[in-house]
């Protein structure tokens, strides 16, 4: 491949990933250097050949990688045959994905679920409304989950500190729009603490002036140990 190499005046991150998939293809090399530390682990598992076009198929960005890692971990814990084909490349990922995420930490804790669905119902007396946006609270795993894939964040990772109260989570979005992913809140003691868009950016400055009038208004809703 040294030719190659020369060709495309290779850079420290692209050789990396040509050792992990000796190939000539330069968009697949860029796809495997998104994380090389992700695919160092998923070669164990998956062709990454054929995983770069499942992706192409699929029309996921190479962001969603991350999204795939966790979804094969959590194939592995419910004891999956990543030997099948159907298992490792889903006619649907995101679907996929979700309900695997969704099944496992509802299944670690089936208590989860009702909790939130509680302190959901109580941090309702915070939503927000303008002519333009909404905010509301989260009100199930599913919820959490759908966040999270949308917006390509961790948030799923909350589903058991927003059980606990010991954070809320709250979603943004267009009024006109309620069902597509805009911002991901946290808040605690009444604080918004974190506010996140697609990826992990920040918001608008004219959203962040949103936040930041709708905190004013937040009713702490707080754990009694906690007063």
């Amino acid at each position: 491949y040294y030719n190659f190499m020369k060709e495309i005046d290779i850079e420290w991150y692209q050789l990396n990933a040509l050792r992990l998939c000796p190939t000539e293809n330069k968009e697949l090399l860029n796809f495997i250097s998104t994380d090389t530390f992700i695919f160092e682990k998923l070669v164990n598992y998956v062709d990454l050949n054929k995983l770069f076009y499942y992706f192409k198929k699929q029309k996921l960005e190479d962001e969603r990688i991350y999204e795939y890692y966790d979804y094969i971990e959590a194939c592995k814990k419910i004891k999956l045959n990543l030997q099948d084909h159907n298992i490792l490349f889903p006619k649907n990922f995101i679907n996929s994905h979700d309900e695997i995420i969704s099944k496992i930490i509802t299944t670690t804790n089936p208590d989860i679920d009702k909790k939130i669905s509680n302190l959901s119902y109580v941090l309702n007396l915070n939503n927000y409304e303008d002519d333009k946006y909404i905010i509301f609270p989260a009100s199930s795993v599913n919820n959490l989950i759908d966040e999270s894939s949308q917006m390509s964040n961790c948030v799923r990772d909350y589903c058991v500190k927003f059980s606990n109260n010991e954070s809320q989570i709250f979603f943004m979005r267009y009024k006109n729009n309620p069902n597509k992913s805009l911002v991901t809140i946290e808040v605690k003691n009444g604080k918004v603490v974190q506010a996140r868009t697609k990826y992990n950016g920040l918001p608008s400055e004219e959203i962040m002036k949103i936040l930041k009038k709708w905190e004013m208004q937040i009713i702490p809703v707080i754990n009694e140990r906690d007063d």
